[in-house]
């Protein structure tokens, strides 16, 4: 019956539509001018220029734009648009499990994924792969025990 759960989850999941965030190196790139010229004037005249540079340079503007391109992929809401309020539990769930776990391939993994946009390469990774994890956390749930070959590369054997 778990098993059946676990099909009938994974068939929802892979033919449920999901939005799109735009959002890669290009995006943020056309973002730094206006952000740039925006937060230059609101200091004013009065400002040290100094302090205006440092704060408003190229650099902290394009690595803000990043981490809102990160924290927009993991968004809850983001998410519960792409992989439903089932797949959003289950999806916590596999979090949760692997922080308990401490299984830090899983975890880099789970870190790296949002940053695939960044990359140019298609969108659909990270969805496909939030819903992988959403499918490995309703697994987990159920105890189902999900078999694994081992990573000999990782491993060093």
């Amino acid at each position: 019956m778990k098993i059946i759960a676990v099909i009938a989850f994974t068939l929802y999941l892979f033919f449920k539509s999901y939005s799109f965030i735009p959002c890669n190196t290009d995006t943020v790139k056309q973002a730094i001018p206006p952000v740039l010229f925006f937060e230059q004037k609101i200091d004013g005249p009065n400002q040290p220029p100094l302090i205006t540079r440092f704060f408003h340079s190229k650099a902290t503007i394009g690595a803000s734009q990043v981490a809102k391109c990160y924290f927009n992929k993991i968004d809850p809401v983001y998410l519960y648009e792409s992989i439903g309020i089932f797949g959003l539990f289950f999806w916590l769930v596999f979090i949760y499990r692997i922080v308990e776990d401490k299984n830090l391939l899983l975890i880099a993994v789970f870190l790296a994924l949002p940053f695939v946009d960044l990359l140019k390469i298609s969108p659909v990774v990270f969805i496909v792969g939030s819903k992988i994890f959403a499918i490995f956390g309703l697994c987990m749930f159920l105890g189902v025990r999900i078999k694994v070959p081992p990573l000999r590369l990782l491993s060093g054997r």
